[in-house]
């Protein structure tokens, strides 16, 4: 048997050679998924950062890690391209398909990657924005910049949430949406004079 025949054995519905694709897609991306993260954060580094407000050090700090992981993420999708899962070990029932559990669990750790993200660029803009404060006058810009990270982290989850329900369940997150806005009127007619307090604090603390 030379060594084309040996390629060509079918394991598990699959030949050797497509499992030597999988794995060999998921090596190179376990070996340059950081040389190709560190290129990337450069060249996001070069658009993003061009007033110099941030050092290239931090700026890979933040992102690195996040997008290396999010890299390798593309490479195992790739090399599962090469690849149809066993038909032998998908147990299906009207109700429960392996194969489906497997692909939804991948796409939920790939939005996941995408937030983790996402949430580094929210941090990369705070730092931005915070050494600007440092450089005005005024001390409530210093107090307000935290409080507008942390709320674009809350957005980042909420729209990870509401991607995943649709996406991943298939849920029509419209009418969840509309519900949720009709829970939050009750919500705020019931909580009227506590609402109005905060909403003219905000307006002495933006003045």
């Amino acid at each position: 048997m030379d060594f084309q025949e040996i390629l060509h054995q079918q394991f598990l519905s699959n030949s050797l050679e497509n499992y030597c694709w999988f794995l060999g897609f998921i090596l190179f991306g376990l070996l340059f998924k950081r040389i190709i993260s560190k290129y990337l954060s450069n060249i996001m580094y070069r658009v993003l950062n061009r007033d110099k407000s941030i050092d290239i050090k931090t700026f890979d700090e933040l992102l690195i890690k996040p997008i290396g992981f999010f890299v390798l993420l593309m490479f195992i999708y790739l090399g599962s391209l090469n690849i149809a899962f066993p038909q032998e070990l998908n147990f299906e029932t009207k109700n429960f398909n392996i194969s489906l559990i497997l692909a939804k669990t991948f796409s939920i750790i790939v939005l996941f990657a995408v937030s983790k993200i996402a949430l580094r660029f929210v941090d990369y803009f705070g730092i931005v924005f915070l050494n600007k404060a440092k450089y005005t006058e005024s001390k409530m810009d210093d107090q307000l910049i935290p409080f507008v990270i942390e709320l674009g982290k809350i957005a980042v989850y909420i729209v990870l949430f509401f991607v995943i329900l649709s996406k991943i369940f298939d849920i029509d997150v419209t009418a969840l949406a509309a519900g949720v806005g009709i829970g939050g009127i009750a919500i705020a007619m019931a909580s009227k004079d506590s609402l109005e307090n905060l909403l003219g604090s905000f307006t002495i603390f933006f003045d």
